[in-house]
């Protein structure tokens, strides 16, 4: 795996043993990148890329706020996503990853297109997943998700696909505390980024970045970046 910044605490838990990587097949290979088109287009129109998804939502933000607190609300919360990604070593190629926010729910993306294979665009996402949950728990807010691996589509005024459908689910259902879950796909991906891509090792990042709870559900640590 290709990472964006250097790991240098250990591994804590691995993925679970039970899940064995898919045989995950792009929906579009050879995808042409450059500043003149988009991924997402094809030459019948849109269509889904393959990517790591995170739908994130902030927690007790809901209920009446007057104006002066929706303000106050609003430029802490602008200045936790500006912070975080500042902070976070992400990639700065805006054709292959978009955030979005709507309301107190946020989704960022990054597509798994040439020259970007699968295990980045998971990396690359779960290291904005952890810079961005501590942002906001540094500003006082507490933060809930879920990162799925499917097809999807972006473009500046819509998001769409199976990938955020499956986020938006298990953040409801599987996540159920204040962190940021896995699914199977994702799952799959991270374990053959570790045993396949770098035979297991230790010092992977993945061990870093990754915990598994009791019942097998994995988990982003975002307490890993405080060790970078």
């Amino acid at each position: 795996m290709i990472t964006r910044k250097e790991q240098s605490a250990e591994w804590r838990y691995a993925v679970p043993r039970q899940i064995e990587p898919g045989g995950l097949q792009p929906i579009r290979d050879n995808v042409p990148m450059g500043s003149d088109t988009t991924i997402f287009e094809g030459p019948d129109g849109p269509c889904f890329v393959d990517s790591a998804v995170l739908f994130l939502d902030l927690l007790g933000t809901a209920g009446p706020h007057g104006e002066q607190d929706a303000l106050t609300r609003l430029r802490c919360t602008k200045n936790a996503v500006t912070e975080a990604r500042a902070a976070s070593p992400g990639n700065t190629d805006s054709s292959l990853w978009r955030m979005s926010w709507f309301s107190d729910n946020l989704c960022l993306h990054y597509a798994a297109a040439p020259p970007v294979v699968d295990t980045q665009a998971l990396g690359f996402l779960v290291t904005d997943a952890s810079y961005l949950q501590l942002g906001m728990f540094s500003h006082g807010f507490v933060a809930r998700g879920a990162i799925a691996y499917d097809g999807f589509y972006s473009d500046l005024e819509f998001i769409h696909g199976p990938a955020l459908d499956r986020a938006v689910l298990l953040e409801k259902t599987r996540a159920r505390y204040p962190r940021i879950v896995l699914d199977e796909s994702s799952i799959a991906i991270a374990v053959h980024g570790l045993i396949r891509e770098e035979g297991g090792s230790l010092s992977s990042p993945w061990r870093s970045q990754l915990l598994v709870d009791d019942d097998g559900v994995v988990f982003v640590d975002y307490l890993s970046t405080l060790t970078d």
